[in-house]
């Protein structure tokens, strides 16, 4: 399509000139240039996402497990010794990996990504611990923003959040980062499309929920009530974990959408880590459903 609009407006300026309009005629001329300048607008204006494949990352191999194992026609990538799995996932184009724990290791193999595969968009997909208490283990938090919570200026009587220098505009970051609005709309209008996995608790069957919030990243994994406060009162946030807003950075700076899609496998009390053994197969897997779910969706 881009290339047609090149092709349309270099004939338009070649050979429609002479044939046209007088050129003597500065209203003629006026409108040509105003024509010409809506024609070269659109194309620079539009996106052509076709051929690029959608990159979809986990913490660890836990996390995108079930993506693997559907995979179609898998190629073994690697790349500064990271492995990634090319293949095809509901008929599209992916690329697949695992990231490793923490904020450096996940700003690093989404840099990767970006930087060798070029994705229409960065999917990072895993578990979190839910600080909303109305989310369960195995409801699905996706996050309209995300922030990092552990990068601030730290007072004597206070906690100030600083957002740093962009390297690449030489602007600031925004403190929050925003998931892309596309993608986030189209779950919204999906939502009761996606078919989770349910588990039975106390003896009664509890049916999952898909959310949508903001949630708050950090080099820590949260086992406190008293943490869960402070992440509630400072950031609003309703679920926290440890790679999103690494990933979400990046992805800003490098101009790729992107969008964290989450599912609670603890309450980031004092339970988390027996809680995380408990739910991980089942949070996991509704995460994966959530994610193969959004790669239906045609950008253009």
């Amino acid at each position: 399509m881009k290339t047609d609009c090149w092709n349309l407006s270099y004939h338009f300026l070649i050979f429609g000139t002479p044939k046209s309009f007088d050129m003597k005629n500065k209203l003629s001329f006026f409108l040509f240039l105003i024509l010409y300048s809506l024609i070269f607008s659109a194309c620079n204006s539009e996106k052509d996402n076709s051929g690029r494949p959608v990159a979809v990352l986990g913490a660890f191999a836990d996390e995108i497990q079930v993506l693997e194992n559907e995979l179609e026609n898998r190629q073994v990538i690697e790349r500064a010794g990271i492995q990634f799995s090319r293949g095809l996932l509901n008929g599209k184009e992916v690329i697949l990996a695992y990231t490793g724990v923490g904020k450096v290791n996940a700003a690093m193999t989404t840099t990767l990504v970006i930087n060798n595969f070029n994705p229409s968009m960065v999917i990072f997909t895993g578990i979190a611990g839910g600080v909303n208490p109305d989310l369960k283990p195995a409801d699905i938090i996706i996050a309209e923003k995300c922030v990092q919570h552990d990068l601030n200026f730290i007072y004597t009587d206070s906690l100030v959040s600083y957002p740093v220098t962009n390297p690449v505009t030489g602007r600031e970051n925004p403190v929050f980062f925003e998931s892309d609005h596309e993608l986030l709309q189209y779950l919204k209008d999906h939502v009761s499309d996606i078919r989770l996995h349910s588990y039975e608790i106390e003896g009664l069957l509890y049916h999952p929920k898909v959310r949508f919030g903001i949630i708050a990243t950090g080099d820590a994994f949260i086992a406190s009530n008293r943490k869960k406060t402070e992440l509630i009162t400072r950031f609003q946030a309703d679920a926290v974990e440890m790679e999103g807003a690494a990933v979400a950075q990046i992805c800003y700076q490098q101009d790729t959408p992107f969008i964290i899609v989450r599912s609670i496998s603890d309450s980031a009390d004092e339970n988390a880590e027996m809680d995380v053994e408990k739910f991980l197969s089942v949070a996991s897997e509704n995460a994966n459903r959530v994610v193969l779910k959004l790669l239906e969706i045609n950008r253009k």
